[in-house]
């Protein structure tokens, strides 16, 4: 009985025999094709756009025995829907003759966006769903040529509440797409609606020019009029008041009895920029039509069209990029307004395959008719024209940066790989307790299972290292562990990893203190799967230790005659737990993206001399919050940003040194964020508090000075400072017993070219001097 509304359903499609019409749209004066003009069938949304050329293809419904071509400044045609399938239409240039609209006080501009910004509140608060046919094309050039062409023709559902969801019923690409995922591919998806007061595009949220703070942010002229039949639309200039505020500038048209905008032709503003970009053209069309929609006597109006077209360059002068082109066309038809939309669109991903229909050929609904170009690509572009190598970078660097294209929706919802699996790296350091150590680090996998060891042997003591550790999934998200491990300590681990302190080592500064352990622990963790990334752990172990001995002093400037930490207890036991909200990397990474994020921890043991605890006993807690906080021109893709960091720890008891916390400072002249850029060396302490902050103003001073190229370069100001107060920890050789540091300074990022930034720092406090150093510029 299911089958019987499907064959009816199917039979109904099949007797509603539908014309297709195809023609061109030109300027009667001169010929010339009109690109975007609009053909409609009267007292509908179904309906489409001309391409570049002025060509245009639409399947009429059953019953249509009429079509409307119209574009602004010309006069509309109705016509008699053709028999043959052929229209070719010539539109008359129309001048504007009516009357003007009635403006009173102020800036003639700004008093018909007022009220254009009224009328779509009005419109706007009833509009609750809509659904729509729509299409979109997307195609993308490498180096001038066409290297890919996908077009996408889905059922798009859109809530106030739950936002937009798409069901693809059909898809056309070039061969080198034919691996990735239909659901990867959408169509309203790929539209902007420049009618939205927030409009997000490329990492941006750009105020859209009917905002309810339109007027304050954007500076709006009236610079002609036209007819649209026999109705007045105003053309608009905008941009934003601000040059350094991202936005959008251009022209705009306003119907003026609707107090509608019917089209927006704009591009972006200069202050949108994108790294490593150097060059670039952005532009963005659309028109919005009413369909004949009204909800309490307003009119509805929704995107008909959008257009968008992008250029541009992008490297340096060590890694260079093929120019990169795209171009995006989309069509929306067949429209409904507050209708139901389907509870079951929200349970799936935002985009779901209709397998009953995707396999068809695409409706020509609303279907923009391809280009030459486009044809030539769709039948030629095979899998052998590989979107990696069409991109492939070229300089001096570009070994070191593989491309990776990664299409949304690809790989979601993959089951767990299942399967042993093998895998291992050579690991290797130096340093003046073990020497030259060499090793290497397997990991065998069995689903979600996972162990693994590391083993090396050590020149200097000459003698094996080894550690290893099993990991189990419990359930989602929560896991329990186990290590063990009879190896060279590092002391209060910090921002130079072991290949950065091996160099270093080398050059003559070896960073750490070492001890001997050996010992084991176990741990229970729980990782949540989403953001903010809520993490909680808990360990208990048990340690031995030994004095290290300094067995090698060579350098490539020198001896190495650093001393190693003297007063190590024999062994601790202790247990302990962090609970961790938000990513929070190693020091050097940090210093080049922004943070947010929060960690406690607090921990509790005793000293021992062999199994049972015989005397002492420890307690010892922190916290860390590492923060980012834009505090100017806020909608641009990386504004100015105070990154701050907050730490602080206390013990009380018994605390052996290898428990001790690290205050950190500068490093062979490199100091990331976080640490003191105008004190050397680390310092082991028992109770500290450090205050961390830095402003990055970006490129805006640059900009502000009139170079422009700053920001696509990434030259950055920065000033910062740092203020740290500590106790040092019993038995640390060579640390003094307090510590009170203040400093400021300011940075000059030299860009992406050169990764690098200069700091001056001026230390206030405990031997007062300027201090010069480097660092890694931040990036995000």
């Amino acid at each position: 009985m299911r089958l019987a509304p499907l064959v009816l359903a199917v039979l109904a499609i099949g007797t509603q025999a539908q014309t297709t019409v195809t023609g061109r749209v030109t300027d009667a004066s001169t010929g010339e094709g009109l690109p975007a003009a609009t053909v409609q069938v009267p007292a509908t949304s179904r309906g489409t756009i001309t391409n570049r050329e002025g060509a245009f293809e639409l399947a009429l419904p059953a019953g249509a025995d009429s079509l409307v071509v119209s574009f602004v400044g010309y006069t509309p045609a109705r016509l008699a829907a053709p028999a043959s399938g052929r229209l070719d239409v010539a539109l008359a240039p129309a001048v504007a003759t009516l009357g003007e609209a009635v403006v009173t006080g102020g800036n003639p501009a700004d008093a018909i966006m007022r009220r254009v910004i009224e009328r779509k509140a009005r419109w706007r608060a009833g509009l609750e769903t809509w659904r729509a046919e729509v299409y979109s094309r997307e195609t993308v050039r490498a180096a001038g040529e066409v290297v890919a062409v996908i077009e996408a023709q889905t059922l798009a559902h859109w809530d106030r509440a739950r936002g937009l969801r798409e069901v693809v019923q059909g898809v056309n690409r070039t061969g080198n797409l034919d691996a990735v995922p239909l659901d990867a591919f959408s169509a309203a998806d790929q539209a902007l609606n420049l009618y939205d007061d927030e409009v997000a595009f490329g990492g941006y949220d750009l105020m859209g020019p009917t905002s309810p703070r339109a007027l304050a942010f954007y500076r709006f002229e009236v610079v002609g009029r036209r007819a649209l039949g026999d109705q007045l639309v105003y053309d608009l200039s905008f941009a934003p008041r601000n040059a350094l505020q991202p936005g959008f500038a251009g022209t705009l048209a306003v119907l003026a009895d609707a107090d509608a905008m019917i089209a927006v032709s704009a591009r972006s503003s200069g202050a949108v920029q994108f790294p490593l970009v150097n060059q670039f053209d952005l532009t963005f069309d659309q028109q919005f039509s009413s369909f004949g929609l009204a909800l309490d006597g307003e009119a509805v109006w929704l995107p008909a069209d959008f257009r968008m077209n992008g250029e541009g360059k992008a490297g340096t002068p060590l890694l260079q990029l093929p120019d990169i082109g795209f171009a995006v066309a989309s069509r929306f038809t067949d429209y409904e307004v507050n209708v139901a939309v389907p509870d079951s669109l929200y349970e799936r991903e935002r985009t779901v395959v209709d397998s009953t229909s995707v396999a068809r050929a695409l409706s020509v609904a609303g279907v923009v008719p391809l280009s030459a170009e486009e044809e030539r690509a769709l039948a030629d572009v095979d899998s052998t024209v590989s979107l990696a190598e069409a991109f492939r970078p070229t300089g001096p660097l570009a070994r070191f940066f593989p491309v990776t294209i990664t299409v949304a929706g690809e790989g979601s919802g993959r089951a767990a790989p299942t399967g042993l699996r093998l895998s291992y790296k050579p690991a290797a350091w130096y340093n003046r307790v073990e020497g030259v150590r060499i090793g290497a680090e397997g990991t065998a996998r069995l689903g979600r299972q996972r162990a693994s060891v590391d083993l090396g042997y050590l020149t200097g003591p000459a003698r094996l290292a080894a550690s290893g550790q099993v990991v189990g999934r419990v359930s989602e998200g929560t896991f329990v562990g186990a290590t063990a491990h009879h190896d060279v300590l590092r002391l209060a681990p910090a921002w130079p990893d072991r290949l950065t302190n091996s160099l270093t080592a080398l050059a003559g500064d070896d960073y750490y203190d070492y001890v001997d352990r050996a010992g084991g622990s176990v741990w229970a963790g729980w990782w949540g799967q989403q953001a903010p990334y809520l993490a909680v752990s808990g360990w208990l172990r048990l340690d031995e230790y030994d004095p290290a001995a300094v067995t090698t002093t060579f350098s490539l400037a020198g001896d190495l005659d650093r001393p190693t930490v003297s007063a190590v207890p024999d062994g601790v036991i202790r247990a302990g737990a962090q609970v961790r909200v938000g990513a929070m990397p190693d020091a050097l990474r940090a210093s080049v993206t922004g943070q947010r994020a929060v960690s406690a921890w607090a921990e509790v043991g005793r000293r021992h001399d062999g199994i049972p605890v015989v005397w002492g006993g420890y307690a010892r807690a922190g916290a860390e919050l590492r923060w980012a906080a834009p505090t100017l021109l806020r909608r641009r893709l990386l504004p100015p940003t105070l990154h701050l960091v907050l730490a602080a720890g206390a013990s009380r008891g018994d605390l052996p040194v290898t428990q001790a916390s690290g205050l950190d400072g500068a490093h062979a002249g490199v100091a990331p964020f976080g640490t003191l850029r105008a004190r050397e060396g680390q310092s082991l302490v028992r109770e500290y508090a450090l205050v961390a902050w830095e402003h990055d103003f970006r490129s805006v001073p640059f900009e502000l000075l009139g170079w422009r190229g700053a920001s696509p370069r990434g030259v950055s100001l920065l000033v910062h400072g740092a203020h740290a107060w500590a106790s040092a920890a019993d038995g640390a050789v060579g640390v003094e017993p307090s510590v009170v540091h203040h400093e400021v300074g300011a940075s000059l990022g030299l860009g992406y070219t050169v990764p690098l930034r200069v700091d001056v720092t001026y230390r206030l406090t405990d031997d007062p001097g300027v201090v010069v150093g480097v660092g890694l510029t931040r990036l995000f």
